[in-house]
C-alpha cells in the first residue's frame, strides 16, 4: 500500500482509502467494505481525486440486492467496481463491473452519482453503451440538483436482471459535454 487516508463521516463512521500503487483503490467504511474497488487507472490524477472526492457521501449510493420486485433483501450482497477512464474522444468512458459472491443468482440494484468521482465534473450528457441495464426514471429538477445520481437495474429480457458468483453485469458509460453518448442515461441543458 502507497498510503492511505481516513476521512470522518457523520454516525461515527470512518471513510478510509488505501491506494495500493498506481494500480489499485480500494474503499472501506469502518470495518466492512464499500463494495468499490477499481483496477488498473490509466490516469493518477483521477484515481487521487476519487480518493479525495468522497464518492460515497450521497445517500442511497452503491450496489444492493433486492428482490424481484426492487426491494433490498438482507444476505447476500452486491459490489461495484469501476475500471478506468478508457475514451480520449469523450470526457470519460468508464466501465462499471457489478457482481457478488453468491452462487445463487440474485437481482441488482446500482445507485451512482455521475458527478461524484471517478465520473466527476459532471457532463451534459451520460450514455451507457452495453444495453444491460434499466434506468430508473429520473426526478423533477435533475438537470438543476448538485448531484446526478441515477439507478440502475438488470434488464431481464437481455439476460441481465441478475448477477451470480462469476457471472457479473458490465456497464459501458461514457460521458460527454458534446455529440451522442449509447444509450442515454440523461442529458441536461
Amino acid at each position: 500500500m502507497i498510503g492511505a487516508l481516513t476521512l470522518g463521516r457523520a454516525r461515527r463512521t470512518s471513510l478510509v482509502v488505501a491506494v495500493a500503487a498506481a494500480s489499485m483503490l480500494a474503499v472501506t467504511a469502518g470495518t466492512s467494505a464499500i463494495g468499490a474497488t477499481s483496477a488498473a487507472w490509466t490516469n493518477g490524477a483521477r484515481a487521487a481525486a476519487a480518493a479525495s472526492s468522497g464518492t460515497w457521501s450521497a445517500a442511497g449510493v452503491g450496489c444492493v440486492v433486492t428482490d424481484s420486485a426492487g426491494n433490498p433483501i438482507p444476505g447476500p450482497t452486491c459490489q461495484v467496481a469501476f475500471g478506468p477512464d478508457t475514451d480520449g474522444s469523450a470526457d470519460w468512458n468508464i466501465k462499471a463491473t457489478v457482481s457478488t459472491s453468491s452462487t445463487t443468482p440474485v437481482y441488482w440494484k446500482l445507485t451512482i452519482d455521475f458527478a461524484a468521482a471517478p465520473f466527476a465534473p459532471a457532463v451534459k450528457r451520460v450514455g451507457e453503451y452495453s444495453g444491460g441495464a434499466v434506468i430508473a426514471p429520473l426526478p423533477p429538477g435533475f438537470c438543476s440538483a448538485s448531484t446526478r445520481v441515477v439507478t440502475f437495474t438488470g434488464r431481464a429480457d437481455w439476460g441481465k436482471a441478475t448477477i451470480s458468483a462469476g457471472n457479473p453485469v458490465v456497464l459501458d458509460f461514457v460521458g460527454s459535454n458534446t455529440g451522442s453518448s449509447g444509450n442515454l442515461v440523461y442529458s441536461c441543458p
